[in-house]
């Protein structure tokens, strides 16, 4: 993971080549922040025709949390799910993420991003991005239509090609920029504060699309909406070791906020495991055992289930297991190299240095593997299984919860644009991605979220262009 961050790190503040002067005169679309959603904003708000489109991003590089992502994408993309007997649809696909999210969701925005999944792989696909021909069920998720270009690197590769696509459309981006505050004048959006090398400017822009991403890395705010027991200081998925840049602190909602923007779902924050013994981007390869070696929660449940049942569990210590037979992509080397996973000949082994009761972990095994084979999980409802976990070697490996999503944020309609408590739309000002709420409800999908940012990125920057051409 480091190494993975240092690399993306130096490809991504080299390729975005941002000017050295700052912004002179007006722009048509300003976007706020340089992750998918925004670089996917700034490109689409061109495509449709907008003449100047500036991005600012507060950081030394473009990306933001997708650089560093696996890159499953959720869509309902019949060219690779009917190869795969696999029926689906907008419909089915919207229900169930509306299910998935305790039915608290806009529908309105779930329908969208629905209906708007599989021609964002398509646009994808455009710009060069070349996916695996693999459908399978997203970590956590209900239905196998989750999609990758890789297994470790495809948030890197969506960043690749849309900032390919964005520099031969011309869309300037300023790094090192932050955006402070956004102006306005008769209730209208006119542009952004910057704050750049000690001193404060304001950008007039047409249009101003804010894409700056969660508050994960925003200690106070995951502290106030956390659920009971988590312990901020313990980092963001993003930023484990609390060493690296992280802009996810929640400006862009503080922003809106201030503009008279109202607020969605601010009281869900995504806790998730990662960098310790988790080694699948899919769901059914792997089970979670407590200290005693026993399941204590269905695996493929959303991320909130999960994440209260590992906070009930003694000293929060839990373990991850899967085996040979799984497919665990380029990450497995990297976490076995630095100890975050080991590898075990035999059950017994597995235990020892587990320091879990032997026959209560084969006992769990065993009984899990019955499950595999009826295809129904007796003890927590768990549906979805790829494989028994019996063949060595075992791999496995200590996890710990770490702030990951923030599912809560800018009210939005399905033009995503950003609204007031009454339900009107601010004009000249649009939002995309996870700095939104509404799309998710209590709990969000994997994979979801990158479908997330292209769809509303898209139709942000769309709306964004069409607007920015009727004001002087």
């Amino acid at each position: 993971m480091k190494r993975r961050l240092l690399l993306a790190g130096a490809v991504l503040s080299l390729v975005s080549r941002p000017g050295a002067a700052g912004p002179r005169g007006g722009v048509d679309v300003l976007v706020i922040g340089a992750g998918i959603a925004g670089l996917a904003a700034a490109v689409s708000a061109r495509e449709a025709g907008a003449g100047r489109v500036l991005v600012l991003e507060k950081g030394p590089m473009i990306g933001g949390h997708a650089a560093y992502a696996d890159g499953s994408i959720c869509a309902v993309y019949p060219k690779l799910q009917k190869k795969a007997g696999i029926e689906d649809s907008p419909a089915l696909m919207a229900r169930q993420l509306w299910e998935w999210g305790g039915r608290q969701g806009d529908l309105r925005l779930i329908e969208t991003l629905a209906r708007g999944s599989g021609s964002a792989i398509d646009w994808l696909q455009s710009m060069g991005v070349r996916f695996m021909p693999r459908v399978y069920v997203s970590y956590p998720g209900s239905y196998p239509r989750a999609i990758t270009s890789h297994p470790d690197r495809g948030g890197f590769e969506y960043i690749w090609a849309l900032n390919r696509r964005a520099r031969a459309l011309g869309v300037e981006v300023l790094l090192n920029a932050r955006a402070s505050a956004l102006t306005s004048s008769g209730g209208r959006v006119t542009g952004v504060q910057v704050e750049r090398s000690g001193r404060t400017e304001t950008v007039a822009a047409r249009s101003v699309v804010i894409a700056t991403g969660g508050f994960s890395a925003n200690k106070a705010m995951v502290r106030r909406f956390a659920p009971q027991g988590f312990d901020p200081d313990a980092g963001s998925s993003a930023n484990p070791g609390g060493r690296h840049f992280d802009g996810a602190d929640g400006d862009g909602i503080r922003m809106a906020q201030e503009a008279g923007a109202a607020l969605s779902g601010m009281s869900e924050v995504e806790l998730i495991t990662r960098h310790g013994g988790r080694l699948l981007d899919y769901a059914g390869g792997d089970i979670y055992v407590n200290a005693e070696g026993r399941r204590f929660v269905n695996e493929n449940a959303p991320h909130r289930e999960q994440a209260r049942a590992i906070l009930a569990q003694p000293g929060q210590v839990i373990w991850v297991i899967t085996d040979s037979k799984s497919l665990k992509g380029p990450v497995l080397q990297h976490k076995l190299a630095i100890g975050e996973v080991r590898q075990a000949a035999s059950v017994e082994e597995m235990a020892r240095a587990m320091k879990v009761p032997r026959r209560s972990l084969e006992e769990t095994l065993s009984r899990y593997n019955g499950f595999v084979e009826r295809g129904r999980d007796l003890d927590f409802g768990k549906t979805v299984f790829t494989q028994k976990i019996d063949t060595p070697p075992f791999y496995f490996g200590r996890e710990t919860l770490e702030a990951h999503y923030t599912i809560g944020g800018i009210r939005i309609n399905p033009q995503a644009a950003v609204l007031r408590a009454n339900g009107t739309a601010i004009p000249g000002l649009w939002a995309a991605g996870e700095t939104t709420g509404g799309v998710h409800g209590t709990s969000r999908q994997g994979g979801a979220a990158f479908t997330d940012c292209l769809v509303f990125g898209r139709i942000a920057g769309r709306e964004a262009a069409r607007a920015a051409r009727r004001t002087p």
